[in-house]
């Protein structure tokens, strides 16, 4: 009698990090980082962009992963985005009780979800990587010129982006430094100032075990 193969119908699935991503230039950077410094992480490490652009698409996303039931394998949420608009919109109300009841949401079903916001943007997070300043840049055109004064040939475009990560990794534990400091500052009421939590994303992911 021919041994048939036993199969395991309720084999568990692989852990997973859902990181969804304002726009490419995150979502390349992230992706390469995962199999760069991430590489020996046996979790499945997910840098994806929302089917709707814009904050509230980035929210939206965030909200159909909390809701979706076959999401069983996720164990973090995080969500990049960019707060230059937002502000020059007037949106933070909007955004903030958004966020909050995502937060809620997420605490409901024991799902960790982290909001990694920058200001202007993640271009802030890469100026880190080469000199300390948390000076004000209201948006990406503000920031824009400073970043080319270290990197020239900066660009927005897919081919640049995906390279990013590697031109930048060797002073990452710089940025992070920069950054935490940045993030525990004592500030002013309404001080305006620039910053980024994109060390928490890395920090998290770094301290996560099988």
């Amino acid at each position: 009698m021919r041994n048939q193969r036993k199969t395991n119908p309720t084999r568990a699935l692989k852990k997973s990090i859902r990181i969804i991503c304002e726009g490419e230039t995150e979502q390349n950077y992230l992706s390469s980082m995962r199999v760069d410094r991430f590489k020996e992480k046996r979790i499945k490490i997910q840098p994806e962009l929302p089917r709707k652009t814009g904050w509230n698409g980035l929210l939206d996303m965030v909200e159909r992963i909390l809701d979706d039931s076959s999401n069983s394998n996720v164990i973090t949420v995080f969500c990049v985005i960019d707060m230059d608009t937002i502000l020059s919109q007037n949106q933070m109300d909007r955004y903030d009780s958004k966020k909050s009841m995502l937060q809620k949401r997420a605490a409901k079903k024991a799902i960790p979800l982290f909001f990694i916001e920058s200001m202007p943007c993640i271009e802030f997070w890469f100026l880190l990587h080469f000199i300390d300043t948390d000076r004000y840049h209201p948006n990406y055109e503000s920031i824009e010129p400073k970043i080319k004064e270290y990197i020239p040939s900066y660009s927005k475009k897919k081919e640049f982006t995906r390279t990013i990560f590697s031109q930048l990794k060797q002073h990452s534990s710089t940025a992070i430094s920069r950054s935490i400091q940045i993030n525990s500052k004592e500030r002013l009421e309404r001080e305006k100032y620039s910053f980024t939590k994109m060390n928490e994303l890395i920090s998290r992911i770094d301290e996560f075990t099988e």
